[in-house]
Formats: C-alpha cells, structure tokens, sequence
C-alpha cells in the first residue's frame, strides 16, 4: 500500500484542489506538513480583493473597525460584516517580508461569486495611499486574472491599476456608483469622487504605457446614478491609445460612460483573434458631415453590440465586418432626430445582405430618440408615439433564416401589419423568442396587429415569448375567427402501428404580450377560444397599461390628451387574465374530443366500449 509521502507534488496539489472551503484548508496547512506548502498555495490561489493583502503586515501597523452591514448594503458588498483597515504609522520596507511570500501564489482576484460571505475587508482611501507607496512595481507577478466589481457607496473602490502586470490575461472590472443625498457633506463627497474616478483612470494610464500582449478579456464598466459626466478623468485621447496597446483580445466590452473614438474601433476591427465586442461611440461630434466608408473589417467577430449616435455610421459598419461566422447583433441607436425609411432600410439592408446572414440567430434593434433619453434622465414627462413605418423597411431581415431571437424596438416596431407577421412566420422557422416594442413593464402605442394576424405564428414549433403591443380586440374580426374549423390535434398515420404520430405538433408558446390592447367582457370566451386553437400552452398574457397611474387617475395624460372614457386598468387586466385561464382548458377538452373522434375512426367497426359507444 503506497503512502502519502510517496504521490508526486502534482497529485498532492490536485488534493488541495478538492475542498470546498477555506477554512478546510486552513485546517489542513496548520495540521499536515507534507500538505501545508500546497494548501497555502491554494488559499492564496484567489483572493476577494487586493485589500486582502494588507493582513500580511504586521498587526501593530494596522487597526481594523467592524461593522455589521444592512440589508442593502449586504446585497452592494456581499458581505454580511466588513472590517475596515487604517495604518497606525509609516510601513517600513521589512513590514512587506510575508507579503512577499504570499504574493507569488495569487493568480486571480475575484469577488463576481455571488455569494454572500461572512466577511469582507476594505482600506480607507488614506491607507490606500499609504499602501501604494510601499509596494514594489508589479508585486503579484503571477496575477492572471482580475475579475471583480467595487462599490463606491460601501467604500470598497481599490486602485486596480497597482496591480496590473504585463503577463494579465482578463480584466473584467466593474464600478458602481449610487450618489445618495445627505450621505456625505458635497465638498467631501466630489473630492472621494474624483478618488474613486482616477483610480479607474490609472488602469487607461497603465494600459498605454507598455502594451499587454497576453490580455484576452478586457471589459470595463461604470455603472452610475444619477449619470456621472467621466470624460475629464477618462479623456477620449488617452482611452484610444491604451486600446490601441491591446492586440490580441477575444473580447472587448466598455460601458456607457466610456466613450469610444472610431480610431480604437478601427484598431479593434483589424484584431484576428476578436470574437466579441461590446462598444459605445459618439460619432456625430468627430465626423459631423462626413461620408463613412468601409474600414471596419473584424474578420472573426461572433458577437457585435454597438451604442451609437449616428445611423448612417452603424449601417457602414455592419456592411463592413467580413466575419462569415457573425451570430449576435446588437444594435441600440441615440439618434438626435427622427429618422427616415430610407435611412432605417440602409440599416436592415446591411444586416440582411451581411455575408453571415445564414449563421445570425439573435438580432436586437432599437432607436432611442435623444429627446427621450433627456427626458428620461431629468424625469420629464415623454410623449410616445407610434412612427410609422412602411413594411418594405424590414423585408431585408427575412434573409436571416436561422434567426431565433429578435427586437425590434421603438422606432422600428410600426412597419409591422398582420402580412408582415405571416411572412415572419415563413422566414424565421426556428424562431423562439420576439420582442417588438419595448419591455412588459413600459408599454408603447398599438401597432396595426390584430388578433387574426397572430394565426401564422402557430406553424412556428420552437417560439415560446411573444410581445407585440396588438391592436384592441374588433368584435367583427373576432366573429369571424370563430368560424374557422380548429386545427386538426390528430392526422391520418401511415405507419402500421397506428399510434405512431398521430399527434400533430402544436407551438410551445407559453407568453404572449398584447401591449395595452383593450379587451370587452363579452369577447373574454371567444378570444380564449380563437389562441386555444392556436397557442394550447400559453401560461401567462401580460397586459400593459398606456398611462401612469396619476393620469388614469385624473383622466388626462402629461402631454394634454383625455383619456377614453370607462379605462379601468385593473379591469383590463383581469379580462386578459380570464383569457389566461380559459385557454388551458379549452385546448384539453379539443384535444379529448379530438381523440375521442380518431380512436373511433380507427377502430374496426361494430366494437363498442362497455357503455355501448
């Protein structure tokens, strides 16, 4: 029988590998020699946060203060405690001699786990100084991954770019901010600020220095409120010249407040090894009347998403990328006017006709007219109204045949009618989720779909969400409908087994968003009757209400408009949920009738059941 002692180091390491927590391999430095080097290397394989590294000083340099976390505080840290460090006197060379030691064995910083610890350890913005004065250039030399999100208002916001060595291979950082009132005095508050900002800056700052050959993953966020102006501390200059230091990324990914010159997309574009990006641009201030050509190739791009200011910019640059593998496209355009057909058509020809048509299975849409955007931010009242669009704008599209998702937001959604819907159900077969307007919780005016222009849907067999802001019920058409013999559940089998595929496939959609269409009490059975035939599995009808709740209250919109006498909101609701529950059972008492008809086609005749049927 082989002993411990006996295994090589490699299968010693994959030992400490196994265990789940740390303080089981804590347990096993302190108690096994021959298993202590390598579970120290394995605590310290991934540390929380480079704070961490200050309880390697020596204790009389540092005092800590505890404090248990509220509520929301938990959820901002994940951290039920955080103890927060201070220096209580200069540090000495001699105090870094443990660090030292540990610091080789960190390959990556993470605290994205999503689990909520026990405790969490922060410095103060003064020990943070102090710290970065006493550490030597690049003192994790085997750091290959940063993967991490700091949170302004809980002070946990570390200088990233300390750290940052030439052999990193993912940087994914991320910083909240959630500016609150009466939670600092504002002089203190605007200088921490601007701490927390060119901490964020210093990362740029280290990018452009030397380039970073190795990193793969760069991905960079602010996430702020109310919208924080950063482009004094991240200026468009110094941004272009750190990415333009990055050559050999798969994935790029820069938040909205980090602005993107078209020179770091064009460096961006000419990378052999970049599958995903994930830019904002603001073009119309740097080629404001200038014709935009084709210089944006991307040869290996799989996932496009791009927040732009100018249609005619985005549409080049879709026609540009020679990627035949391209399968996400992700387009959401600030546009500070309206904009024509013509222009819309530029844009949905270039997706159509893109080299990678065949391969594009998810496409997403969306015109935010800056006005909105203004009005959002400073809480204004907004207008929205249904643009008009001729359906010819979006027939490009149909050449996407492996197309599985799509949104076509505001601005776009109205070329939609009920022969535009049955041509989607012809060209999109394995469509599965569709989102026309925006989302179930704001509701936009109705398009020109009718309850019968759903029909065509029910061919598609893998669509499961559906939203549409749908025109109000017409009792007529309704009417109509109803006169329509059911689909056949049951068809004629050629197989000698007769139970053989017999069932015919029905269409698994389980949600369907009707916008603010309005339903009477007398069409609830007649409506459950007519999406039974067709959606047998729908489990939940979102409806949408058009107006706040001040307005419905008041009977006016912000804009002036009288709202339609006898709107109930409520009401509405209930009615699309009574649809909501009748379908289920009507589409099991067809399908019971339906077999019920079969089995006795089937059966030879004159063998009756025991109740003589």
């Amino acid at each position: 029988m082989s002993k411990l002692q006996d295994l090589p180091p490699d299968s010693l390491r994959l030992i400490c590998t196994q265990f789940d927590h740390l303080y089981d391999l804590t347990v096993l430095a302190r108690t096994c020699r021959l298993l202590s080097q390598h579970a120290v290397r394995e605590i310290w394989r991934v540390i929380p946060s480079f704070a961490v590294l200050a309880y390697t000083l020596p204790p009389d340099a540092w005092i800590s203060t505890c404090k248990l976390l509220s509520r929301d505080e938990t959820l901002l840290l994940w951290a039920e405690k955080v103890y927060t460090l201070s220096f209580t006197r200069p540090l000495a060379p001699g105090d870094l001699a443990r660090l030292n030691y540990y610091a080789p064995f960190v390959k990556a910083v993470s605290n994205e786990t999503r689990i909520i610890e026990k405790n969490a350890i922060v410095l103060t913005p003064d020990a943070w100084l102090a710290f970065e004065v006493a550490l030597m250039p690049e003192c994790l030399p085997n750091l290959r991954s940063v993967n991490k999100c700091d949170n302004y208002d809980v002070g946990s916001v570390e200088p990233i770019g300390v750290f940052l060595t030439p052999y990193l291979q993912e940087l994914d950082y991320n910083l909240r901010m959630t500016l609150r009132k009466g939670r600092l005095p504002a002089v203190q508050e605007r200088s921490e600020l601007a701490l927390a900002l060119n901490k964020l800056g210093h990362i740029f700052t280290k990018l452009k220095a030397r380039p970073y050959k190795n990193l793969r993953i760069f991905s960079l966020s602010i996430l702020s409120y109310p919208h924080l102006d950063v482009h004094s501390v991240l200026p468009a200059e110094l941004v272009t010249d750190a990415v333009c230091n990055l050559s050999r990324l798969v994935k790029f990914e820069c938040g909205s407040d980090i602005l993107l010159q078209p020179q770091a997309v064009q460096h961006l574009s000419r990378l052999p090894t970049l599958r995903s990006v994930d830019a904002h641009m603001c073009v119309c201030d740097v080629f404001e009347g200038v014709a935009f050509g084709n210089g944006y190739s991307f040869p290996a791009l799989h996932h496009l998403r791009l927040h732009t200011d100018s249609l005619p910019f985005t549409a080049a640059l879709v026609r540009g990328i020679t990627s035949s593998t391209l399968k996400r496209i992700n387009l959401s355009l600030k546009i500070p006017a309206e904009i024509s057909d013509e222009q819309v058509l530029a844009l949905t020809s270039a997706v159509g006709r893109h080299p990678s048509r065949r391969s594009i299975n998810y496409l997403y849409i969306d015109f935010f007219p800056l006005r909105k955007v203004q009005a959002v931010r400073a809480r204004a009242p907004y207008n929205m109204n249904l643009i008009g669009r001729s359906p010819h704008v979006i027939a490009p599209l149909y050449a996407l045949c492996s197309l599985q998702q799509i949104h076509l937001g505001e601005g776009c959604y109205g070329a939609l009618n009920n022969a535009t819907l049955a041509q989607i159900g012809r060209s999109w077969p394995d469509l599965r989720q569709a989102q026309f307007g925006q989302s179930r919780f704001i509701s936009l005016p109705p398009s020109e779909i009718t309850l019968g222009g759903l029909a065509p849907l029910a061919d598609l067999l893998q669509l499961t969400m559906f939203n549409i802001p749908m025109a109000n019920v017409d009792r007529s058409d309704l009417a109509t409908l109803l006169t329509h013999m059911p689909p056949a559940i049951y068809t004629p089998c050629d197989h000698d087994n007769a139970s053989a595929g017999m069932v015919r496939p029905s269409c698994p959609l389980k949600v369907l968003d009707v916008g603010a269409s309005l339903l009477q009490a007398e069409d609830i059975p007649g409506v459950a009757a007519v999406l039974s035939q067709w959606f047998p599995f729908i489990r939940f009808i979102w409806h949408n209400s058009p107006f706040s709740y001040d307005e419905i209250e008041v009977g006016i919109t912000e804009d002036g408009t009288r709202i339609e006498p006898g709107w109930d909101e409520e009401q509405q609701n209930e009615r699309w949920g009574e649809v909501q529950g009748l379908i289920w059972p009507m589409a099991m008492v067809r399908r019971q009738e339906q077999r019920r008809r079969r089995v006795h086609e089937l059966l030879p005749t004159g063998i009756t059941d025991e109740e003589g049927n």
